[in-house]
């Protein structure tokens, strides 16, 4: 992984409707690519080479929450129409999101159930 990946990653899914298949190694490789950089700034002794390091650590960053934002956005957006009964695919999602989505679906179904379905309910 290096920030041309994480900059294709983040256009790509910027520009689909859907999720894209990341693997569920993505945030794993992610972290570690990190922790690569941050563990080449030990070895350097030029303020140059070191600021340049500090900025691809900022960009890999940027990137990376890029990424999980854009995503975590669809996920809320599927979560929210499975709520409402509207059955639609939810591929693409990692592990970890897709734990997400589950808990995001049995909290919206319960909000509905608790709040909007009262309402609706009319006694005759």
């Amino acid at each position: 992984m290096n920030l041309e990946d994480l900059a294709e990653r983040l256009a790509v899914e910027r520009e689909s409707h859907g999720l894209q298949e990341l693997g569920d190694q993505f945030y794993l490789q992610a972290s570690e690519f990190l922790q690569s950089l941050h563990n080449s700034r030990q070895d350097v002794r030029d303020y140059r080479e070191l600021a340049a390091i500090d900025d691809e650590i900022k960009n890999a960053r940027i990137l990376i929450e890029g990424v999980y934002d854009k995503r975590l956005s669809k996920i809320t957006q599927y979560a929210a129409i499975a709520a409402a009964g509207t059955k639609i695919p939810v591929d693409g999602m990692t592990m970890s999101e897709r734990a997400v989505y589950d808990q995001l679906l049995e909290s919206l179904q319960q909000g509905r159930q608790k709040i909007l379905m009262p309402a609706l309910k009319v006694s005759s």
